[in-house]
């Protein structure tokens, strides 16, 4: 796979990694993460191509392909979760906690969710489901995207081949620890359920209060 994407990448550049970033971020299945360590590594192997290159595309493709996924979200999403949700055991109750937290942390949700493989990829829907403000979705998706397509950037550019050698290692501590993470959710949100209720009904401006899907 590397193999391919870097005589891929030698062809297309920056722009290819940009690309395949914003499919990747609107839930399309594309190595979107591959590809923007592999330019990295090959930038910091062969200079033939410019790390900055790599970072502004990336970036502008995190950021637009959140965009989209968020758009495409709060579209279409609340709409088919106020359908179909009860399949899934999705209350109005459990749908306005849901609204509550995008509301009131959203932000943070956004930011880690770049660091988590398949969670970036549907976090910007999901914020966009649960109707979270577009005023409190912009900055939160600008700073993880700086923030991330840095880091990996850096890690690639300046570590190479070695980066392999701990890179699995970093993601099973991180999906064992997202895994811990989803369970304690799950087990303070059932107990607590009711209270989390009442304060997310007072919390909610009210065009968020009302139960119609009319979405502004």
């Amino acid at each position: 796979m590397a193999w391919h994407l870097s005589s891929f990448i030698s062809a297309y550049g920056a722009v290819l990694v940009g690309g395949m970033i914003a499919l990747e971020c609107t839930c399309i299945p594309v190595p979107g993460e591959t590809a923007l360590l592999t330019a990295a590594v090959y930038a910091g192997r062969t200079h033939d191509l410019n790390i900055w290159s790599v970072f502004v595309a990336g970036v502008v493709g995190a950021i637009s392909g959140n965009l989209v996924a968020f758009w495409i979200g709060r579209k279409y999403g609340y709409r088919l979760l106020w359908r179909y949700g009860r399949y899934l055991r999705l209350t109005r109750t459990r749908l306005k906690i849901g609204q509550y937290l995008f509301f009131a942390h959203g932000g943070k949700f956004i930011v880690f969710a770049r660091f988590v493989p398949m969670l970036r990829s549907f976090a910007a829907v999901l914020a966009g489901a649960n109707r979270m403000p577009a005023s409190h979705f912009f900055v939160p998706n600008l700073v993880g995207a700086v923030a991330w397509v840095g880091l990996e950037c850096g890690c690639a550019y300046y570590l190479g081949e070695e980066l392999k050698r701990f890179a699995v290692w970093v993601a099973i501590v991180l999906g064992c620890c997202i895994l811990l993470a989803v369970v304690a959710s799950a087990i303070l949100l059932r107990r607590y359920e009711r209270r989390i209720a009442l304060v997310a009904e007072r919390s909610l401006p009210e065009d968020l209060r009302e139960t119609g899907v009319e979405l502004s």
